[in-house]
């Protein structure tokens, strides 16, 4: 990856970066997956790549820049590490984030309509004896999920 004009001085990029006892977020534009994004003259960086950049210079092909924290939005640089993005799923997977898959699951899923709540309340509602017609309408979710959720094929983290 060529430098692109990046500095350790780049004063725009620490104006949008609050630094806590631990982490240092990143305050500014984020992407739907809640992680910082940045632009610089005609591209568009993930803020935390940007500071492993600055940092330590320019991150190798294929690699994965990851974090330590799990924290999205942190810019330390002592929360990343670089790997590859098997390395990547391996420490989210270890850590509980994802599963063995890579996959994200539960609440941790972008696209999750339910919480863990939820989960809970629609296995009693079933185990009183409501159809999966009325839950699914109840959560309005498909008549589907409402099947995998009671017969364990989804959320089985949930108890």
């Amino acid at each position: 990856m060529k430098r692109y004009d990046i500095n350790i001085g780049d004063m725009d990029f620490w104006v949008k970066v609050n630094k806590t006892k631990t982490c240092w977020l990143w305050t500014a534009s984020k992407t739907n997956t809640g992680y910082g994004t940045l632009g610089r003259k005609t591209r568009r960086y993930l803020a935390h790549r940007y500071s492993w950049i600055i940092h330590n210079g320019e991150i190798p092909n294929g690699m994965c820049v990851c974090h330590h924290c799990d924290t999205p939005l942190c810019v330390n640089p002592e929360h990343l590490f670089l790997g590859t993005q098997k390395d990547n799923m391996k420490d989210a997977s270890k850590k509980g984030r994802v599963e063995g898959n890579g996959n994200q699951y539960g609440e941790n899923c972008g696209t999750s309509k339910l919480v863990e709540n939820d989960i809970r309340n629609i296995k009693k509602c079933r185990e009183e004896g409501m159809l999966l017609r009325e839950i699914a309408d109840i959560y309005n979710i498909h008549l589907s999920n409402v099947s995998y959720i009671v017969n364990g094929n989804t959320w089985k983290h949930v108890i």
